[in-house]
């Protein structure tokens, strides 16, 4: 799994540059905010994937 999870970086930090220069607040929010087990951790919300999916 260490293979996937390095491949899984290396995508979110080259997504990350190419939202630097377009959409920056949504990615930036992606970026930082959704870590590897898929939870959503924005500053003030406190909803996840999981909660999301359940909606849906």
């Amino acid at each position: 799994h260490s293979d996937l999870r390095l491949a899984f970086s290396y995508l979110i930090s080259i997504v990350y540059f190419i939202c630097l220069k377009r959409l920056y607040a949504l990615c930036f929010y992606l970026v930082v905010y959704v870590n590897v087990e898929g939870y959503f951790q924005p500053p003030c919300w406190g909803i996840n994937t999981r909660n999301l999916t359940s909606m849906v």
